[in-house]
């Protein structure tokens, strides 16, 4: 069996997509999302700046712009269908198209939204994520409740993201390298995935009462559960309650390996996911590996 995994935030980089531009599917994908925003999303991905590309409100629509696009080039790199579908974060966006739940179109539109919303919270609260390396998740609780701060994503045994204000994130990166450990601040806008974005998740509720989710055609595993939902409406709950919740990405992989999935594919900028794959024993690749 095979699972597709999609990227979020931080997986973007300047350049990104330009190897599949040649492909008339992944024109399209651009064309639709300039169309509908409003804006060059593919000259912000080809050419950025780094810094406007990683600012929340522009990120979030380049990941899920430049993840679809790969996701309609795959079929001329590889023969092949999933049994499972997730995404980290943002990428559930991505995996909610590949599992035909949302339109691309939908998907771009509740994207902007949801990243607006979140941009506007940081904004009110300023903050971030920091990835913490090399400490047990019992050290790290302890960092993060001395702190202040919040677990936001449980990544691996050995890498574990926290988020806080400014000044709190500070204070736990100093106790996690007087502890042994080591802090890595991420390219986020925000404390994402943790108490400081109850607004946004007042907004999302907002945003998706009245959208239509379909049943995944796919097992489609959202982050809050770390196993597969079937309805639309289990979906909508995990997508609001996404933005202020753990993102259980070590129990989601452990969950494909138990159901004996045997191979994953990355869909997206980057290969986050496939490393953290990888160091979890499961054979991994990337559409980006893929396609070089």
């Amino acid at each position: 069996m095979m699972a597709y995994l999609f990227p979020g935030q931080s997986s973007q980089y300047v350049g990104m997509g330009r190897e599949v531009l040649k492909y008339k599917e992944a024109e399209a994908i651009f064309s639709e999302s300039c169309d509908t925003l409003g804006y060059d999303v593919k000259e912000l991905c080809l050419e950025g700046p780094l810094d406007r590309l990683s600012l929340t409100e522009y990120s979030q629509i380049a990941i899920l712009t430049v993840s679809i696009a790969y996701l309609r080039v795959l079929p001329y790199l590889f023969d092949g269908n999933p049994s499972y579908c997730g995404g980290h974060s943002l990428g559930e966006y991505s995996a909610l198209v590949a599992c035909s739940s949302l339109s691309f179109n939908q998907g771009l539109q509740i994207v902007q939204k949801r990243a607006n919303l979140m941009k506007e919270a940081a904004l009110r609260n300023p903050s971030g994520m920091s990835a913490i390396l090399g400490l047990q998740i019992e050290m790290i609780e302890g960092i993060a409740k001395e702190s202040g701060c919040e677990i936001a994503n449980i990544n691996s045994v050995n890498q574990i993201v926290i988020s806080g204000r400014l000044e709190a994130l500070s204070v736990a990166e100093a106790l996690t390298k007087g502890r042994g450990g080591k802090a890595i601040r991420l390219k986020t806008s925000g404390g994402f995935h943790s108490s400081l974005m109850a607004e946004v998740e007042i907004g999302m509720a907002e945003v998706l009462k009245n959208e239509e989710i379909k049943p995944p055609r796919l097992k489609f595993i959202p982050n809050i559960l770390a196993e597969p939902v079937e309805t639309g409406d289990v979906i909508r709950d995990c997508l609001i309650r996404q933005v202020t919740n753990r993102v259980r990405w070590e129990e989601t992989m452990r969950f494909l390996e138990k159901e004996g999935v045997e191979r994953v594919i990355e869909i997206g900028p980057g290969n986050i996911l496939t490393n953290l794959a990888k160091k979890m024993g499961l054979s991994a690749i990337s559409f980006e590996e893929m396609i070089k």
